[in-house]
């Protein structure tokens, strides 16, 4: 593999711990792949991206220091490991129906 990608997956807090945007712990739901993307970073050839819309996602750790500060919780839910390539999504009024043409 050449390529991680890790799209809306709870990532690994400084305390060690996975939260969700809530601030509740959910480790007991998480397998620990961050040590995927930890090892990457020392293997040539292989990046990593991560994408998420609060910045608990694994890779967001890329962006720690503004979770931390403009996130609610942001100091307790932070993701700690970073990706090569963070990439922020958030929702947006075409969720509101099946239909997004309706709501042009």
């Amino acid at each position: 593999f050449d390529h991680l990608v890790a799209i809306e997956r709870s990532g690994r807090a400084q305390d060690g711990n996975y939260y969700n945007m809530r601030g509740v712990n959910i480790k007991h739901l998480v397998d620990p792949i961050d040590d995927l993307f930890i090892a990457a970073q020392s293997i040539p050839g292989v990046t990593t991206t991560g994408i998420g819309d609060g910045g608990n996602e694994l890779g967001m750790g890329k962006v720690k220091e503004k979770v931390k500060s403009l996130m609610p919780k942001g100091d307790l839910i932070a993701c700690d490991v970073a990706a090569d390539s963070a990439v922020t999504a958030g929702k947006n009024a075409l969720r509101r129906s099946r239909d997004p043409l309706k709501h042009g």
